[in-house]
């Protein structure tokens, strides 16, 4: 795809096939908790000629086939499995996903969600240092503190 965002990178690792990225400025998703570089290429806008159909080409087929393996291992947290009341959910749990994705229930996209924003630490964005609790007054301002 042309823009920072496309299914395409997901449909790729779920087809067998080794991501190509020409876009210098999109960034894989779970790139903290996924090694991508181990299973994407990502060529630069400014090198790209009439040489980089040979320089794939010149990959040789031992280390494409590393590369899936990798991908077959880390792919699983690009899948969002459907919600419990999703009739989906219920072929899901009858192991349609277990041959490609063993561990889908524990790697998925929405528990390396989880797992990113865990890392988050949270910072007051009202801008009134030291102040994370307040109560509105009779004058309409809301900078009462609360005592914790």
């Amino acid at each position: 795809g042309k823009s920072a965002w496309s299914s395409r990178f997901f449909r790729v690792m779920f087809s067998e096939c080794v991501p190509v990225i020409l876009n210098d400025f999109y960034e894989p998703p779970f790139e903290p908790i996924v090694p991508v570089s181990d299973f994407v290429i990502k060529y630069p806008m400014k090198d790209l000629d009439d040489r980089f159909l040979d320089t794939l080409r010149s990959i040789p087929d031992e280390l494409l086939e590393v590369m899936v393996a990798r991908m077959q291992e880390h792919r699983c947290w690009y899948l969002w499995i459907p919600g419990l009341m999703d009739y989906d959910n219920i072929d899901l749990n009858k192991g349609k996903l277990n041959r490609i994705c063993p561990e889908w229930k524990q790697k998925n996209a929405f528990m390396g969600v989880m797992r990113l924003l865990r890392r988050k630490v949270r910072v007051s964005k009202t801008g009134l240092a030291g102040t994370t609790f307040w109560l509105p007054t009779m004058e309409g301002s809301n900078i009462q503190q609360v005592a914790t």
